[in-house]
């Protein structure tokens, strides 16, 4: 059974055939417009997290986690959104550990976890834009939109377990342009 990828390859093979035009993803450099969203393509990871602080505890009676600060103020929190919460930091690291140099390392590319509760996703920003106010350099991306979306995983799954409790949330990874130097932000 041929895999989503591999489906997706062939469909633009045949697109490109019977249009006469080459896939916009694949050709274009950036495929994406000032504002435009794509998910990635790149092959999906996950990761299990381990070795949680004495000061989480999980809660059956009410299926959350209780988390104490350091002044022993208690706080409880739904556990699913709290796996959620916990797993984005992983989710983030696997994606920008993807690229070397790491997209920690890179100018001009952002993350921005995005969803609520346990439907959460990553959004790896392409950012061209003014160095500073009234300054007319910019900073732009050493990574072209393209290289991010077929690199960066389509989805990144992480399991976050807690005592005798495991949650694994799936995060979608999508990579979104942004040219900040022709259009405001709020455009």
């Amino acid at each position: 059974m041929p895999t989503r990828r591999r489906a997706l390859a062939l469909l633009g093979g045949a697109l490109a055939a019977t249009s006469g035009c080459v896939s916009r993803v694949l050709d274009d450099d950036p495929p994406l417009e000032h504002g435009d969203r794509m998910r990635a393509i790149g092959d999906p990871a996950s990761r299990t997290l381990d070795g949680w602080p004495p000061d989480h505890a999980y809660v059956p009676a009410n299926d959350t986690v209780r988390d104490t600060d350091d002044s022993g103020t208690e706080a409880y929190t739904d556990a699913a959104v709290w796996a959620a919460w916990v797993g984005e930091d992983t989710a983030i690291q696997v994606v920008a550990n993807r690229f070397d140099p790491s997209l920690h390392e890179r100018r001009g590319i952002v993350f921005y976890p995005a969803g609520q509760g346990r439907e959460r996703h990553l959004n790896v920003h392409h950012q061209t834009r003014p160095t500073a106010p009234r300054e007319t350099g910019t900073i732009d991306p050493d990574l072209s939109t393209t290289e991010l979306v077929e690199r960066a995983p389509e989805t990144v799954s992480v399991t976050v377990p807690l005592h005798e409790q495991t949650w694994t949330i799936d995060y979608p990874v999508f990579v979104k342009r942004y040219d900040l130097v022709e259009h405001t932000a709020a455009e």
